[in-house]
């Protein structure tokens, strides 16, 4: 963490275990904790007050990992997946709870009071998942796509704590709901909007955004 000035670093730190970790993304709360999310393909990823504290299997699972403001030690670190494969890309916090959006290739990723219960087809599906501020439970957790592979790229928390998802997808059935595009362009893969409730049951509006080339 770089200072105020960007002149100095506040704090600098390594995170991972034996084998090949990736950071994607990166989320402050008003306490200035860190939250951030990627791929591990580590079993000795450090944990601490962990959802999941064992490696899911495949190549890689995602990981959240929440460090105090200071960067001397982690509030809590889980890893997130199922037996394949996993990699978080978004993260978002509203008020201590993190939100997070990746793909998985898993058909028994962890799932609680979600939208979609299972794996829609392709090599993978988007999944959201709202850890509780503790981050040893899942508030939500969800799979979100259609027959073929679909990818969430970020998220966003409304004052509500409506998740907000953007990402790509391949898939003609992927899940649309008060459409501004509700049909696939065509061209391989459009982008998609969806915007959950703050339960995680239910869409506000989902919707295709492309044209006739790859989105």
């Amino acid at each position: 963490i770089l200072s105020s000035s960007g002149s100095s670093l506040a704090y600098a730190t390594y995170l991972g275990g034996s084998g090949k970790e990736r950071g994607y993304a990166i989320a402050l709360d008003s306490g200035r904790d860190i939250y951030v999310t990627g791929q591990t393909a580590s079993s000795n990823f450090p944990v601490q007050n962990a959802y999941n504290g064992t490696f899911g299997g495949g190549i890689n699972d995602a990981f959240v990992t929440r460090f105090d403001s200071s960067g001397g030690s982690l509030v809590y670190s889980t890893y997130l997946g199922g037996s394949g494969n996993e990699t978080g890309y978004g993260i978002a916090v509203n008020g201590s709870n993190a939100y997070v959006t990746g793909n998985t290739t898993s058909t028994d990723f962890p799932t609680q009071n979600q939208y979609q219960g299972s794996h829609g087809g392709g090599d993978y599906d988007v999944f959201v998942t709202k850890l509780s501020s503790s981050g040893k439970n899942l508030v939500y957790s969800t799979y979100l796509g259609g027959n073929k592979n679909d990818s969430g790229w970020g998220t966003v928390v409304d004052g509500s704590g409506c998740a907000y998802v953007a990402g790509d997808t391949f898939s003609s059935d992927y899940p649309t709901h008060n459409a501004y595009q509700g049909t696939h362009a065509g061209g391989g893969r459009d982008a998609f909007v969806t915007k959950f409730s703050s339960t995680g049951t239910t869409l506000e509006y989902s919707t295709f955004l492309g044209g006739t080339e790859d989105d």
